[in-house]
Formats: C-alpha cells, structure tokens, sequence
C-alpha cells in the first residue's frame, strides 16, 4: 500500500508540473496569397467568464480581437460602439479603448496598439487582459513567441527589428 501511495504521489508531482500550451495555430491555405490565412487563438477555458484572444493574419495584415462567449462586452461609459480593455504585465499596464463589433461578443484591438501588445506578450510570460469589469483572463505567454513567428508568412508591416518599449 505504501508503494502504490509513493507511486501515485509521483504521478500526481509530474502531472502537477507540466507546461501546457494552449496557444492554437489554424491555417486555411488556398494557394493564392490574396485568400490565404492563419490565426493564432489563446482560448477560454471558462465560457461563461473568460475571454479569447485571437491573432488573425490575412493579405500580409494582421488583426487581433477578444471573444467573449456567454455575453456581450460592456459598453464604455454608455458608448455602445467602444469597450476599455486594460493589459497588465508586471507592473507594465495598457489601457485601451477597444471597438465593439457587431453582434457584441467580439472586439477588435486597435492597429496603433498591436506593436505595444505584441511587445508584452513578447517579452512576458504572463499577461492579463480585463475587458470591461468583468471578464479577465491571464495569459500564458511563454510560447507566445514560437506560435507567433508560425502565424506569419512574411514580415508583417508595422513589426519593427527594434521592438517598442514601455516607459511607465
């Protein structure tokens, strides 16, 4: 009884210490560059109060949005065509002002923020997003990085070889 008891503890530790990457890559490849794209996907695991990210790479553009699947996002401040959204790292903080999509249960990541978020998802292995005041979900970046590079054909645009920095 004893050695079952140390065997089962044994199971249990390395069960206990494994890394799981929840990061998903889906490709639809057509053939021809103006159809082709990929996505990058941290999904929910709570779907009444968790969010998704998602990475979306089409034309030589990429995207990034937040699901919700229970819900719709909560207007700002009466607005019903913006969300805030609010990214912590490590002290680092972002606050963003995000579009409400059509539908509610989508929001979309402005252009300008993509270097910023990229940059903290690329540079710390653990990130929160609170959308509203509700839903937060923190991210599990340390493979960020890997599934990223596989996400893009080609240098995107606005990714520039010298990252940005925040200065907080």
């Amino acid at each position: 009884m004893k050695i079952l008891s140390l065997a089962l503890l044994s199971v249990l530790c390395c069960i206990a210490c494994q890394h799981h990457d929840r990061w998903r890559n889906v490709a639809i490849k057509t053939g021809s560059d103006r159809f082709d794209s990929s996505k990058l996907i941290y999904p929910a695991t709570n779907f009444s109060h968790d969010l998704e990210l998602e990475f979306l790479y089409t034309q030589g553009e990429l995207y990034a949005y937040i699901n919700l699947y229970a819900e719709r996002v909560p207007p700002y401040q009466e607005d019903p065509r913006v969300a805030s959204l609010l990214v912590e790292a490590k002290g680092q903080r972002l606050e963003l002002l995000v579009d409400r999509l059509a539908g509610g249960q989508r929001v979309r990541i402005p252009e300008e923020s993509l270097p910023l978020l990229l940059d903290l998802l690329e540079k710390y292995p653990y990130v929160t997003f609170v959308l509203g005041d509700f839903y937060k979900t923190r991210v599990d970046a340390r493979d960020f990085n890997k599934h990223f590079r596989s996400l893009k054909a080609k240098k995107l645009s606005f990714v520039s070889s010298n990252p940005i920095t925040l200065a907080f």
